[in-house]
């Protein structure tokens, strides 16, 4: 810090406010945003960097036909290093302030300065450069903002020194250490009256640990109040933000919400996507006039609809009455009778699209292809090999093309080597409600999705029934790693009308290899027993309620008779923590509720099992409650 010089000034200055520079980009955006939000004179409030000169230059450059400024104590004193400091400071303020008059943007609104260095100064002089700055400042009438880092030197003077508000940076999201470090950092921002800083990247895309330390940031602000009482501040590395908001995938086009939420003061922990939490949500938008009254009763009405067909383990009418729900807050008719704002049915929209993404991907299934053995009729190139049943061990790459979960095919010059069929025995016929493989796409080395994938499936491993052919997302500059897939939820069965699974003991997925093309992981999802034989318990669930020690278990029998359905519970030790049985409905439900008792800390296993059944059923779920 403090090395830059005049020039640089000059630099970041014309690249901000030039013609068709950062501020008039964002003057743009806001119009754009105001036009849709039906507010013409939407305003964006905008803070501005204001460099650290520093204490080391002694040939800054000539801001006034003075000469040079030198601000080294040790070369022209204290006090005109001081006076020359000030100086520099003040051109930059005044510069900022005529160009941003010059302009005249219509949506934004100047309103502070953003001190740049990440702590206070350890030098003597420290203190006494960030209080000059403070005062210039706030001479403009604007506030002056700041964000240290998390063992940032004389953090607690930040007042002291004027600074309007402060966020301090946890510096947990980007690892290296345990997640006590955000409650370290949380406490030492209440101390010192401080905010926290929230803080991702682009990694949280493509990696699922990296979005639970996002979301681990958003439920602190809520436990510890600062999200509705302090400094709300974020940090994006690259891209992040633009790109969660423009994803397809549901599940990270949330994270854009609740980001938006946790900024505006209403982010609720444990806010994960599920009929009651969108109950929540239209009664807070009705409460709020953001949803009509009258309206918000019909969606209310829709909501327990779909709660009532979980409840009976129908996840594809569950799925029909959800993209109903959807097509009726986006109802034409409904949007112009002003029923429901932008805002409350974008994120109804969300949590819509990631319970239909949910319930229509495996939702009661297990993976039949994990462990399973595999051909591949070209094997993969050399540099990136198949070290033994890759496919289906169910680890990921991610997004590292150089992870040895990697297998890689490239193209070929000779036609018949520019597909890859790979072919699955599953040893028996299973009921199959879905397939899917995961694929990298990395534009820089090469690396793209299949123009498209061929689902199939058989009995007899000699005559094929496709089930789709399937295309991926178009390509993006953004490195990402998807599943390509079908689902009988949302696909259906061809030929089987209702249908929502498929009998077969052969799967084969295909796709045509024209460039590099990265394969991770093949998973067949469906019921592992007989298809059409035996006793099946499909969909099985497991909810824990631990603020009330309480879990509940429910599910199906799908043998066309009531049974006794039998329960025992092992906890992460392996000892039995209960045993018991229910009889299910003529129509096969069952349902178990359950007191938790003791330190069940760690991931427990339910067995589930009725007469007829090869080998009982084991669902797993978290307890973290202590007695």
């Amino acid at each position: 810090m403090g090395q830059t010089n005049l020039d640089d000034w000059k630099w970041y200055l014309d690249k901000t406010f030039a013609a068709t520079g950062d501020m008039q980009q964002l003057n743009e955006a806001a119009k754009e945003v105001g036009a849709k939000l039906k507010q013409p004179d939407h305003q964006v409030k905008v803070v501005l960097m204001i460099p650290n000169p520093g204490e080391s230059l002694t040939d800054f450059g000539d801001i006034d036909g003075s000469g040079s400024l030198n601000f080294n104590d040790s070369v022209v004193g204290k006090e005109k290093a001081s006076e020359n400091r000030g100086k520099a400071v003040q051109w930059w303020l005044d510069q900022a302030r005529q160009r941003w008059q010059a302009a005249n943007y219509s949506n934004l609104d100047f309103v502070g300065m953003y001190w740049m260095p990440e702590q206070i100064d350890i030098s003597e002089s420290g203190p006494d450069i960030a209080r000059m700055v403070s005062d210039k400042v706030h001479a403009m009438n604007m506030k002056v903002f700041w964000i240290p880092h998390s063992y940032a030197y004389k953090m607690f003077m930040w007042k002291d020194v004027g600074f309007d508000a402060a966020a301090l940076q946890p510096n947990y999201f980007f690892g290296g250490m345990d997640s006590d470090r955000l409650d370290d950092a949380t406490n030492t921002a209440k101390r010192y009256g401080m905010g926290n800083e929230v803080e991702f990247d682009d990694g949280m895309l493509t990696d699922p640990v990296l979005r639970e330390r996002f979301i681990e940031y958003l439920d602190s602000g809520v436990r510890s109040g600062l999200m509705q009482n302090g400094f709300r501040a974020h940090y994006q590395g690259n891209n992040a933000v633009y790109n969660l908001g423009v994803s397809k995938d549901p599940s990270l086009r949330l994270m854009y919400d609740w980001l938006y939420q946790y900024l505006n003061g209403t982010y609720a922990i444990d806010s994960s996507p599920a009929p009651e939490t969108m109950t929540e949500l239209v009664q807070r938008y009705v409460a709020s006039n953001e949803i009509n009254s009258a309206f918000g009763n019909e969606l209310l009405y829709r909501l327990q609809t779909i709660k009532l067909l979980l409840d009976e383990n129908k996840p594809e009418d569950a799925v029909t009455y959800m993209q109903d729900f959807l097509a009726h807050i986006h109802d034409p008719a409904v949007q112009a009778q002003g029923l429901i704002s932008a805002p409350a049915a974008t994120l109804l929209d969300t949590y819509a699209q990631v319970l239909i993404h949910t319930w229509s991907d495996g939702w009661g299934l297990s993976n039949l292809a994990l462990g399973k053995n595999y051909t591949v009729s070209q094997p993969p190139n050399s540099n990136y090999p198949d070290s033994g049943n890759e496919l289906t061990d169910g680890q990921f790459g991610w997004t590292d093309y150089r992870n040895e979960q990697w297998q890689a095919h490239a193209g070929s010059d000779y036609p018949d080597e520019r597909s890859r069929t790979i072919t699955f025995d599953l040893g028996g016929n299973k009921s199959i409600g879905a397939i899917r493989a995961h694929f990298l796409q990395d534009k820089g080395p090469g690396i793209y999705f299949p123009q498209n994938v061929t689902f199939s499936v058989s009995s007899d491993g000699q005559s094929w029934s496709p089930l789709a052919t399937v295309s991926p997302p178009p390509a993006h500059d953004v490195t990402s790693a998807e599943f390509v897939g079908w689902s009988g939820i949302t696909d259906g069965v061809p030929g089987k009308a209702g249908a929502d699974k498929v009998s077969a003991r052969y799967v084969k997925v295909e796709y045509p290899v024209n460039v590099w093309v990265f394969l991770d992981e093949i998973e067949v999802l469906g019921i592992d027993d007989p298809a059409g034989g035996g006793t099946v318990i499909d969909g099985a669930r497991a909810e824990v309620d631990a603020d009330a020690k309480k879990l509940t278990i429910d599910g199906l029998v799908m043998n066309g008779s009531q049974s006794q359905v039998n329960l025992k519970i092992l906890d992460s030790k392996g000892k039995i923590r209960y045993e018991g049985q229910t009889t299910s409905t003529e129509t096969g439900g069952f349902h178990f509720t359950i007191k938790l008792t003791g330190n069940l800390k760690g991931t427990c296993d339910a067995y589930l099992s009725v007469e007829g059944m090869s080998a009982p059923l084991k669902i797993s779920f978290e307890y973290n409650k202590k007695d």
